[in-house]
C-alpha cells in the first residue's frame, strides 16, 4: 500500500481549518527551534491581582499517583516510575513521548506536601524555559500547559498559606507566561478533547485571576466552550471520540468548568453533563469501572463513580444504571442484570475528522458475569508508534471478525487512520430480558470480491447468540477471535466446544467451526500488559456463515458438564 495513497485517504477526511492550523503549528514550531530567543514575545499579559477567593477543586486528589518509599516518593507515569526526590530528567532523552508528557503534567503534586511541592514546581521553572530549543514539542506543548496549570492553580488555592510569598508570586509569574501562550497555542488542529481542555484551563485562569488579559481568557474559553458543546457531544450523550474513557475525561473537564461558569455556560454545561452522566454509568462494567472499546484504560481518567459524585456535588443530580441501552449516535448497545452486563460496538470508529484513539473493533462486545471480566477488549499498551501501538489497535486483537487477516480500517502511524469502514445497524429489538441486535460494515471492501462483514448478536443474561455472515469475498481466510480476561480458565474440547471458569461462573462455548486457544495480551492500562488467552475459530472461506454460541451453565449441571469436558479432552 503506497504511503502516498494512506496519506491522501487520511487527509480527504481531515477539515480544511484542521489542515490550516497544523501548517500553522508545525511552521511556529520549526521557527522557534530555529530561533528560540527570537520567536518568543516579550511582551506581558496585564494581570492585575489574584482573586481572593480563586476556585477550588471539585474532585478529591489523585493520591494513588505516588508511592511512599524509604528512598523517596516515586510517581507513576504511564506505565513508567520516576523519583521524585534528588533532580527530575525533564528532557527525558529515554522515555517515550507519553511519559514525557505525563511527567509535565505534574498531576503527582496532589499527593506531596508543601516543601517537595515548591522545590519541584520551582525546579520546573527553571529548568523549563519557554525559550529553549524543543520547548515547545514537550513542555510548552499546548496541552500538557492545559493540564499542567490547573493543577498548580488549585494547589496554590488549596496550600495557600503554607507557601512562602515569593514562592507564590513566582509560580503564578509563570503561570501568566504559561496561559498566555496557551491562549495563542489553541490545539485547533486536533480539536476533540485537546481542545476542551486547553479551553478548561483558560477558564479556571479567568476565575484565578483578575484583570483585562483574564477577562480575554474567560471570554476566549466561553466561545470554545459553546461552540464545541455542540458538536463534541453526541445527541445520545456519548462524546464524539467514542472511548469510554476520553468520555469520562471530557466529562470531568465539564465538571469543573460548570462548577465556576456563570449565565449561559453554566446552563448549557448542565444540560449536556446530564446524558453525558447517562452514558458513564450506562458503560460501566460491575466491577465500576469503565469498557475497554477504542483508545481507554481502566485509570486513564476518574472512574465513573468519582465522576458522579462530582457531578452531583456541582448540579445536585443523579442518575442510575439502565437495565437496556442504546446509545445510537455513538453505536453501543447494553444489557445489564444484577452483577453483569454485555456491550456491544456497531458504529463508527471515531468522528471521520479525527480518527486518533479509533480501534477496529467494530461488531465487537464485552462480557462481565457474576461480577467477573470474561470477555474483554484488548485495551491499549502504548501511543507511541511501533508494534505495540499497531497491536492495540489492530481488528485481530478485538472480538470480532477478520478476513484475509486484514484491518476493518487503514491504521498506521500512531493516530493516523486512512480507509474506513461504513458501519450500519440493520436491526435493533429489545425485549425482556435480553435484545437482538444486527449490523454490518464495509471495511474489507478493498479485498478481492468486496466482502462484507454482517454480525447479529442475540443475548440475554446468560446466553449470547453471534450469528457472523462474510457477503461477497473470493475465498479468503475468516477468523473470529474472542478474547479472555487473564483470570478466565478454558479447556479446549474435540467437538469445537469451550468450557471456561471464572471464580464461581462457568460458560460453555460452541461452534461448528475448529476452535483453538492462542496466547494473546490484555493491556488494560497505558504501559500494563497482561498474559492472557484467546479463541480462535477457523470458519469455511469466504463468502460464508458461523455461529458462535455461549451459554452460561447452571450450578446444578457445572458438575455433570465438567465431567463432560474431561472426557472430551482426554
Amino acid at each position: 500500500m503506497s504511503r502516498a495513497g494512506r496519506f491522501l485517504r487520511q487527509v480527504a477526511h481531515t477539515r480544511p481549518t484542521q489542515l490550516l492550523h497544523r501548517a500553522l503549528s508545525r511552521a511556529r514550531t520549526l521557527l522557534h527551534d530555529a530561533a528560540p530567543a527570537f520567536s518568543v514575545s516579550v511582551r506581558k499579559p496585564r494581570i492585575e491581582r489574584t482573586n481572593s477567593h480563586p476556585p477550588r477543586r471539585v474532585f478529591a486528589p489523585r493520591v494513588g499517583l505516588v508511592d511512599a518509599r524509604e528512598s523517596g516518593p516515586q510517581a507513576h507515569i504511564a506505565g513508567a516510575s520516576v523519583a521524585l526526590d534528588g533532580q527530575i530528567d525533564w528532557r527525558g532523552a529515554r522515555r517515550s513521548a507519553l511519559e514525557c508528557f505525563h511527567l509535565h503534567y505534574m498531576e503527582y503534586l496532589e499527593a506531596l506536601d508543601d516543601t517537595r511541592f515548591e522545590r519541584l514546581v520551582l525546579d520546573w521553572i527553571e529548568r523549563n524555559p519557554r525559550a529553549c530549543v524543543g520547548s515547545w514539542r514537550v513542555g510548552w506543548h499546548s496541552y500538557v500547559i492545559a493540564v499542567r496549570t490547573v493543577v498548580w492553580m488549585q494547589q496554590l488555592a488549596e496550600r495557600g498559606a503554607a507557601l512562602r510569598a515569593a514562592t507564590r508570586r513566582r509560580i503564578e509569574a509563570s503561570l501568566v507566561e504559561q496561559l498566555s501562550h496557551l491562549a495563542s497555542h489553541l490545539e485547533r488542529d486536533i480539536v476533540g478533547n485537546h481542545l476542551i481542555k486547553d479551553a478548561k484551563a483558560l477558564l479556571w485562569a479567568s476565575r484565578y485571576f483578575q484583570g483585562p488579559s483574564a477577562r480575554a481568557w474567560g471570554e476566549l474559553a466561553q466561545r470554545v466552550l459553546l461552540a464545541e458543546l455542540e458538536e463534541q457531544v453526541l445527541p445520545d450523550g456519548m462524546h464524539y471520540e467514542r472511548s469510554p474513557s476520553y468520555h469520562a475525561q471530557v466529562f470531568a473537564d465539564f465538571v469543573e468548568c460548570a462548577s465556576i461558569g456563570r449565565g449561559e455556560l453554566r446552563a448549557r454545561l448542565l444540560a449536556k453533563l446530564e446524558p453525558m452522566a447517562q452514558v458513564l454509568v450506562d458503560l460501566a462494567h460491575p466491577d465500576g469501572l469503565a469498557c475497554l472499546f477504542n483508545d481507554a484504560g481502566l485509570h486513564t481518567s476518574y472512574s465513573p463513580d468519582e465522576c458522579q459524585r462530582a457531578w452531583e456535588s456541582v448540579s445536585g443530580g443523579r442518575v442510575r444504571r439502565r437495565a437496556q441501552f442504546a446509545l445510537p449516535n455513538a453505536g453501543y448497545y447494553g444489557l445489564r442484570e444484577g452483577n453483569s452486563l454485555l456491550v456491544a460496538d456497531c458504529g463508527a470508529i471515531s468522528p471521520a475528522h479525527l480518527p486518533a484513539h479509533g480501534h477496529g473493533d467494530v461488531l465487537s462486545f464485552e462480557w462481565s458475569l457474576g461480577g467477573q471480566r470474561i470477555f474483554v477488549d484488548a485495551g491499549v499498551a502504548q501511543y507511541d508508534s511501533g508494534p505495540e501501538r499497531a497491536h492495540s489497535r489492530a481488528t485481530a486483537s478485538h472480538n470480532t471478525l477478520t478476513v484475509d487477516g486484514a484491518d476493518q480500517a487503514e491504521f498506521w502511524s500512531s493516530f493516523r487512520v486512512g480507509r474506513r469502514p461504513r458501519v450500519r445497524v440493520l436491526r435493533h429489538e429489545s425485549h425482556p430480558g435480553g435484545f437482538l441486535l444486527e449490523g454490518e460494515h464495509d471495511g474489507y471492501r478493498h479485498l478481492a470480491g468486496s466482502p462484507i462483514h454482517r454480525r447479529r448478536i442475540v443475548c440475554t443474561s446468560r446466553t449470547l447468540l453471534i450469528d457472523d455472515e462474510v457477503r461477497g469475498g473470493g475465498g479468503q481466510r475468516v477468523q473470529t477471535r474472542l478474547l479472555l480476561h487473564p483470570s478466565v480458565a478454558a479447556i479446549v474440547t474435540k467437538e469445537h466446544r469451550v468450557r471456561l471458569t471464572c471464580g464461581g461462573v462457568e460458560l460453555m462455548v460452541e461452534s461448528r467451526s475448529p476452535v483453538r486457544l492462542e496466547d494473546a495480551w490484555w493491556c488494560p492500562d497505558i504501559g500494563v500488559r497482561l498474559k492472557t488467552s484467546r479463541l480462535v475459530f477457523e470458519m469455511p472461506p469466504a463468502p460464508c456463515r458461523e455461529t458462535v454460541r455461549i451459554q452460561r451453565v447452571d450450578s446444578a449441571l457445572a458438575a455433570f458438564a465438567h465431567s463432560s469436558t474431561r472426557a472430551d479432552a482426554a
